[in-house]
């Protein structure tokens, strides 16, 4: 089973309301943090997935571009209950 990583990343959006210069001016960039499986860290992207399954498959995929990401925080998982998880 791969990691566990949180990946902390600036978002797009997008909305098809009307918006004036000043309003646009205003808006604000999100930050966003995704927690999950860390199946492909490459140059380009990471993708996380909350599910994996035993024949090798993913579901819940995140793909984050790396020029996006601000920061990757990875966990340790030590078996089960209380204090299995912790921050590398």
């Amino acid at each position: 089973m791969a990691e566990i990583v949180k990946v902390k990343w600036t978002d797009a959006s997008f909305n098809s309301d009307y918006w004036t210069t000043e309003e646009l001016r205003d808006k604000k960039v999100l930050t966003g943090e995704t927690v999950g499986y860390l199946v492909v860290d490459d140059k380009e992207k990471v993708v996380l997935a909350m599910e994996g399954y035993s024949d090798g498959e993913w579901r819940r995929i995140s793909t984050i571009p790396k020029i996006n990401i601000q920061e990757i925080t990875r966990y340790r998982v030590r078996g089960k209950g209380q204090g299995s998880i912790s921050q590398l």
